[in-house]
C-alpha cells in the first residue's frame, strides 16, 4: 500500500448511478451475475431509489484516493443479525482490488452494521467469487443444483457463509 492511499466505502448517491451502471453493464461484470441482461439508464435508477428507501438494504461504492473502483450490496435480514452480500469491482480497477473491495466491506459487516453472518450466491462457474470467498474464510454451506438458468443452460448455485466469529 502507498504511504498516502485512502480506501474507503462511502453510501452511493444519485451521481454515481451512470458510472455504476456501465460497471455492471460491462461484460466482465455482467457475465458473473444472476440477472445477465443488459439494464438501461430508467430501470438502474429505479432500482437505486426504490433500494434506497430501504434501511436494511446498504448500497456501497468503494474507493481508493477518491476513485470509484467497486460496488458492494448489502441486505440485512429484517430480525435476525445476518446479511448477504454482493460486489462487484470495476472491470478496469486494478488487480487486487476485488480483494480490497471484499476486506473493506467485511470489516463494515461486521464492525459497523454489527452483523453475526454474512451469505454469499456465487454462481458455479465464477471462479474467481469462488476463490475470492475462500480467501476470505467463507465456508461453502450448500450448492443449489441446477438452480440458475441463464437462458442457455442450468448452473449449480454454491451458498457460502462466514460468522464474524471466524472473521480474520
Amino acid at each position: 500500500m502507498q504511504p498516502n492511499t485512502v480506501r474507503r466505502l462511502r453510501k452511493m448517491e444519485i451521481g454515481d448511478l451512470e458510472t455504476v451502471l456501465s460497471w455492471r453493464n460491462h461484460p466482465k461484470v455482467r457475465s458473473y451475475m444472476f440477472n445477465q441482461d443488459v439494464v438501461g439508464l430508467v430501470e438502474h435508477t429505479e432500482w437505486f431509489l426504490r433500494e434506497s428507501l430501504n434501511s436494511k438494504k446498504h448500497i456501497l461504492i468503494f474507493e481508493e484516493n477518491f476513485i470509484p473502483l467497486g460496488f458492494l450490496n448489502i441486505t440485512q435480514s429484517l430480525v435476525a443479525k445476518d446479511g448477504v452480500w454482493g460486489l462487484y469491482a470495476a472491470p478496469n480497477a486494478p488487480l487486487g482490488t476485488g480483494s480490497l473491495l471484499a476486506s473493506e466491506g467485511l470489516t463494515y459487516a461486521f464492525k459497523i452494521l454489527g452483523l453475526l453472518k454474512l451469505t454469499a450466491e456465487v454462481i458455479a462457474f465464477n471462479d474467481r467469487s469462488i476463490r475470492l470467498h475462500s480467501k476470505l474464510g467463507f465456508r461453502l454451506e450448500r450448492t443449489l443444483g441446477n438452480q440458475h438458468f441463464d437462458g442457455q443452460k442450468h448452473h449449480d448455485v454454491l451458498c457460502f457463509a462466514l460468522m464474524a466469529t471466524e472473521w480474520k
